[in-house]
């Protein structure tokens, strides 16, 4: 059982890694993996993403050992309580949108199920996959939050090998969590008809929990330092597992050894109740299909529409009818609204702000909302995993009597349409928060548009380069493949380039025209849409013919 275990966890990993580093090679296959200058650079800047990440992490709870120890040291309990608290909301962030894609909806399920292999071994390697996912989670708060207390207050013996334990422990918990959420799901799906929509309706509330948090954290942490004995209460009180962590850390009596236990049991109950809950229905869950209501025949007349009209029906039906595809390519666009909201309510605040800094305060802060939308704009990534999820029906889309050029266009096209809502809606929140002429709100509706209909090309293009169709789950090839990776790093660092230029020339003289920052990034992403057209003509159609 433990070989066959680890052999298909080895498979999945090796599947999401493969995936993942495609762009050092340029291959479809990584067997051995080989490093190209294109890959080398793009391995560097993501190298050097995950570094700001813990060093940011390293940073903020350095500060909190430090205001700790100057406080003399009696609130200890609220660091680890802090490291539990956020390492919990970090991981579920990552993986408990992605847990039932891991669980019940990979698509070698059945194949698993048809061999001689028990279920218990299949379940066990899905959740372990799912396990090592948030132990990379995990680490990236555990390990920074470690060197900061380390360094400004340090560990004894007893406290420093609990919190090892606890960083094989901790993830257990979270993974359980994921396990739990992901059956609720399913069930829910399997019960109530128009399963995809409800799954992206709670995809987006999780993260619309997870985004008003954010933007909220700075009035939260503020709260946090004036009254952080009723904040180590509440902590205490809501959520008891992070008090029972912290003060197995912190207390060095060992007459209090059982709250230590208490907490892996903790970590371990919920776990093992899940592997039994779901080992019990696993064969009904991966072999159910659920039946909706049959609908009686309604005779209709067909419109006829254009081919790209068609082909754009097509694209934007398959985007929408999987949940991770949305929740994944989808969310810059409720982040551009939740921005547009955002500005609704503080708006005046930052305009107030600039205005005592710049004369030219409203020129700066219209280009500093375009620059923010374009980029929020480049992270719905849509066309980067759009050519991989064709694996199964990339036979019947060659065999269309339609240029490659049509199918292209269809594709990137998607990036702006579901991308304009969140635009019109910021755009027309700026124009009630802030003076906007009719020019400025022109351009700021027609860049971010540009820069959508920009990095779709550039995600097409790069997907053309770097396919995988050898995917287990679909969510492997949507958020954690090379050609995701590659493009959402170049779209936001091309998008940068005009807006550093443009944004900050109204800051250098105030007598410049803002004009002349629009026709800047206008003619930038004109000329990078005309290129990559060009591109996608000859080369993608090259790509794509021999697939």
């Amino acid at each position: 059982m433990n070989k066959q275990v680890w052999q298909i966890t080895k498979i999945s990993l090796q599947s999401m890694a493969a995936s993942m580093l495609s762009f050092l090679s340029g291959k479809r296959n990584t067997q051995k993996l080989s490093f190209t200058v294109f890959g080398t650079v793009i391995a560097v800047l993501l190298g050097f993403c995950i570094l700001a990440v813990l060093s940011f992490f390293f940073i903020m709870f350095f500060l909190l050992a430090l205001f700790i120890s100057t406080s003399g040291g009696g609130r200890i309990n609220i660091y680890f309580e802090a490291v539990f608290t956020g390492t919990l909301i970090f991981s579920l962030m990552g993986s408990i949108l992605a847990s039932q894609s891991y669980l019940f909806e990979a698509s070698d399920n059945e194949l698993l199920f048809s061999m001689p292999i028990e279920p218990s071994v299949i379940l066990v390697s899905r959740i372990a996959t799912l396990y090592i996912l948030n132990c990379m989670y995990s680490f990236m708060i555990m390990l920074p939050a470690f060197a900061a207390y380390a360094a400004v207050i340090g560990f004894t013996v007893k406290s420093f090998i609990f919190y090892v334990i606890s960083l094989i422990f901790l993830p257990l918990f979270i993974t359980s969590i994921c396990c739990f959420f992901g059956y609720f799901i399913w069930y829910l799906s399997f019960k109530i008809p128009g399963k995809n929509i409800l799954m992206s309706l709670i995809g987006i509330l999780v993260f619309l929990f997870f985004i008003l948090f954010g933007v909220f954290a700075e009035p939260l942490i503020m709260y946090a330092v004036k009254n952080i004995d009723d904040v180590e209460k509440a902590l205490s009180t809501y959520v008891p597992v992070s008090y029972l962590y912290a003060n197995a850390i912190t207390s060095d009596s060992i007459n209090i050894i059982w709250q230590e236990l208490l907490f892996l049991v903790i970590c371990l109950l919920p776990m093992a109740a899940a592997f039994l809950f779901i080992s019990k229905k696993l064969t009904k869950i991966i072999t159910a299909r659920s039946v909706n209501k049959s609908k009686a025949y309604v005779e209709k007349t067909m419109k006829r529409r254009s081919v790209l009209l068609s082909l754009l029906k097509k694209e934007l039906g398959y985007f929408f009818s999987i949940p991770s595809y949305v929740l994944n390519s989808g969310l810059g666009t409720v982040m551009t609204a939740v921005m547009g909201i955002v500005m609704l309510i503080k708006g005046v605040d930052a305009e107030g702000m600039l205005a005592e800094m710049f004369p030219n305060y409203r020129d700066i802060m219209v280009m500093a909302v375009i620059s923010a939308l374009s980029t929020l704009c480049v992270m719905n990534d849509v066309t980067a995993p759009s050519i991989s999820l064709e694996a199964k029906t990339l036979w019947m889309l060659k065999s269309f009597p339609v240029e490659p050029m049509k199918i292209f266009t269809a594709k990137f096209l998607v990036s702006p349409v579901i991308t304009l809502p969140g635009i019109i809606v910021t755009s027309i929140c700026c124009a009630v928060s802030m003076p906007l002429n009719v020019l400025d709100f022109v351009f700021m509706i027609l860049i971010p548009v540009m820069a959508s209909v920009f990095s779709g090309i550039l995600g097409l293009l790069v997907n053309l380069k770097l396919p995988r169709f050898d995917w287990a789950h679909e969510i492997i090839v949507i958020k954690q493949s090379g050609s995701v990776i590659v493009s959402l790093i170049a779209s936001v660092v091309l998008t940068a380039i005009p807006f550093m230029l443009a944004a900050v020339l109204p800051v250098v003289n105030p007598d410049f025209n803002i004009i002349f920052s629009y026709i800047i990034c206008f003619s930038y992403f004109l000329a990078f849409i005309a290129i990559g057209c060009l591109l996608l003509k000859k080369a993608g159609t090259r790509l794509f013919n021999s697939l």
